[in-house]
């Protein structure tokens, strides 16, 4: 991780990014520097993704025609690279006319809080394999990698909920995609899989099954949208299963704390369904469940991108030349 930073920030602004990239894991590695006036950014080696702030595009900022060299020069990388800049005069698409940018990788805000929150989000659509590894590192980027696991995860399982299969043949697909959501989520908190937290796997199996005589139950009531309560249940279901494990871990909780919460929220769902189609939103959520496999074609068209770009990047070294 390589965090540049104009000398122009404020103190307090600089102070803060400064703690919020130090990493909090022995094998985690960021490098921040605050540039001298009129000095060019140096990239560092093994670097996975850069971060760029600065105070202002006006023509006298001493490092401006530097960090723009520096930031084109990185397009031939394939490095994820972010511009900030904290000049509420300056708008987003004249940061990415500045520096060649997809106006998505821009960002103008000088609040700490609000930059970081809007780094997370972006760690977790460009960064691919590697967000896991930074979540785990820096704490501000936990809750929107492990979201982003849950709604990847949803939208999977209510896919597979649509798709008209023989009864339970979905089961394992549900099952072992909520296992990999938890240990998704685990891993962007810094948890180990340990016997605790396989035991919790287990629950999660259970509320595989769970889920799966839910939407049963309730094509019971509703026969002629049966294909929209699967989808609905597998999205819903996995949703609230995420939703559980993230608060759990979010909470340092134990093993007992997980399981006593997935079961409130596997009855909570078999509960509705028993009670009959008025407890069910299915009319709520039918577009949403229509649209899944549009929505879950396009994360897999991102990830792939991604992938392919993270696989240049290891594969060229060019970047080394920056040295």
């Amino acid at each position: 991780m390589e965090v540049i930073l104009d000398p122009a920030l404020d103190d307090a602004l600089i102070d803060e990014l400064t703690l919020a990239f130090v990493p909090q894991r022995l094998q985690g590695k960021s490098t921040v520097d605050v540039l001298s006036p009129h000095e060019k950014p140096v990239l560092h080696r093994d670097t996975d993704a850069v971060v760029v702030v600065l105070a202002s595009l006006a023509d006298d900022n001493p490092v401006l025609a530097g960090t723009i060299a520096y930031v084109k020069r990185l397009a031939d990388t394939t490095l994820p690279v972010i511009v900030v800049c904290t000049d509420p005069q300056v708008t987003r698409n004249e940061v990415a006319a500045t520096f060649r940018l997809n106006i998505l990788a821009t960002l103008v805000s000088d609040k700490p809080a609000y930059i970081l929150d809007h780094l997370a989000g972006w760690f977790a659509e460009s960064c691919g394999n590697l967000k896991l590894a930074f979540a785990a590192n820096f704490a501000w980027m936990r809750r929107h990698i492990a979201k982003e696991a849950i709604s990847n995860t949803a939208l999977q399982n209510g896919a597979v909920g649509l798709v008209p299969v023989l009864p339970g043949a979905d089961l394992p697909v549900m099952t072992l995609n909520q296992a990999k959501m938890i240990l998704e989520i685990a891993a962007a908190y810094g948890q180990k899989l340990d016997a605790d937290r396989i035991k919790e796997l287990l629950v999660v199996v259970g509320g595989g099954f769970a889920f799966r005589e839910a939407a049963r139950t309730a094509i019971r009531w509703i026969p002629m949208l049966g294909w929209a309560v699967s989808g609905a249940v597998g999205y819903t279901g996995t949703i609230a299963m995420g939703q559980a494990a993230l608060k759990y871990f979010e909470d340092g909780g134990t093993p007992e704390g997980l399981a006593i919460k997935l079961q409130e929220v596997r009855d909570g769902i078999v509960e509705k369904a028993q009670r009959g189609k008025d407890a069910l939103p299915v009319a709520a959520v039918s577009d949403k469940v229509k649209a899944l496999p549009v929505a879950v074609a396009a994360r897999r068209a991102r990830t792939q991108t991604t992938a392919r770009k993270e696989v240049k990047s290891r594969e060229t070294s060019g970047y080394h030349q920056l040295v």
